[in-house]
């Protein structure tokens, strides 16, 4: 049996992240190789984690270390929905009382680290989610489940502990990246079930005067799409059914109140954002495929500062500055002055008269002309 030091494991994990995930990484790990990961990851600015996690597993001497595959499908469909769910959030601020309206306006897209267990460093990166502003816990968390099978309910728990009121997890058939551009056509034999879960939890006091998170379901593993095989991306009839109350925090908006308002989510609605998203690959994975190369870059020719532009008559204007600026505008007043003593030489020379008059000169006959009346006033 070959056995791996911590170096050798912390190595070629690094190895997999430098080079860029072709499949999503998940490794276990001791604690000390992860702390030694960690070290190595805060010396690699350049490695970008996105959709990590690192939890613990129940003897507390080793965890999973997770990173999630970058991917447009995922990525597009995520950043649809939340931003869909936080137009249907904002409506309600247009016809709303002054009350629901700054409630409404304390509603913010929010992503981040999540630390789950402080102590422990367990962290989940969620998809997105939401905050209210002046609230230190995320209220409600958005998970596209895609490269990782995860079980919704144990991902929502920690996410509860940690102040969370509403988490939705919404499922995409996973496709290898080498057979999904001709896996996803109307010609597939492959029949996809798009799934939404949801769980809503509020914050009670026990018998014994401790806290404790009640959950409910708000939608479990229901279908909100389909995509048949030889057919077509289909919606299914239903809604999920969010509350005003979900996204503000508990001394805010009591549910069942009057201040609460429904905010329903209907499947119908996510059909086109999921259609955008599977274009969004499309195009990707044409980009991918193609076997085109990258053409040549030929860069434009060098020319002088007073080279003339090219399909123009007039010279490049360099703007001047500093002691060049001063005296260029000293030599621009002085050849205005020039110009204009010469111009009004060559008025005096074609207008002087048989008489020895000058017009629009000084005199006429020895006496200075101002105006009419011979320089009467």
């Amino acid at each position: 049996m070959v056995s791996f030091s911590d170096d050798d494991v912390v190595e070629s994990v690094l190895r997999r992240l430098k080079a860029g995930l072709q499949q999503p990484l998940s490794q276990e790990l001791s604690v000390a190789q992860y702390q030694s990961l960690r070290a190595a990851l805060d010396l690699e600015p350049e490695i970008k984690l996105r959709g990590s996690s690192w939890f613990l597993n129940d003897d507390h001497k080793s965890g999973i270390f997770t990173v999630s595959m970058p991917s447009p499908l995922h990525d597009q469909f995520t950043g649809n929905v939340l931003d869909h769910i936080h137009d249907c959030v904002h409506e309600i601020g247009r016809h709303a009382d002054a009350t629901k309206k700054s409630l409404v306006r304390s509603i913010k897209k929010r992503g981040g680290r999540i630390y789950t267990n402080v102590m422990t460093k367990e962290y989940k990166d969620p998809d997105a989610g939401f905050r209210f502003l002046g609230y230190k816990f995320p209220t409600v968390l958005l998970e596209v489940i895609y490269s990782h099978d995860i079980v919704p309910y144990d991902v929502a728990v920690r996410y509860f502990r940690v102040g969370a009121q509403v988490v939705i997890f919404l499922a995409i058939p996973y496709e290898n990246p080498d057979t999904r551009a001709t896996a996803l056509t109307a010609t597939s034999t492959v029949s996809r079930t798009y799934t939404c879960t949801a769980y809503r939890g509020s914050r009670v006091i026990r018998a014994d005067n401790t806290e404790a998170v009640a959950l409910t379901v708000i939608a479990e593993e229901e279908t909100f799409a389909v995509w048949p095989a030889g057919g077509a991306l289909t919606s299914m009839v239903g809604t999920l059914a969010l509350k005003l109350s979900d996204f503000c925090p508990p001394n805010r908006v009591g549910a069942g109140t009057n201040t609460d308002v429904d905010i329903p989510l209907s499947y119908e609605a996510l059909l086109p954002l999921l259609e955008d998203a599977y274009e969004m690959q499309k195009v990707e994975d044409d980009i991918v495929q193609s076997n085109d190369p990258d053409p040549d870059i030929i860069p434009p020719p060098k020319r002088k500062h007073s080279q003339m532009v090219t399909g123009s008559v007039f010279p490049e204007v360099l703007t001047p500055t500093g002691p060049n600026r001063r005296r260029l505008l000293r030599e621009e007043a002085e050849r205005a002055e020039r110009t204009e003593r010469a111009e009004v030489e060559e008025v005096n020379e074609e207008g002087e008269g048989d008489d020895g008059e000058r017009v629009g000169g000084d005199a006429v006959d020895g006496e200075g002309v101002e105006g009419e009346g011979n320089g009467e006033e």
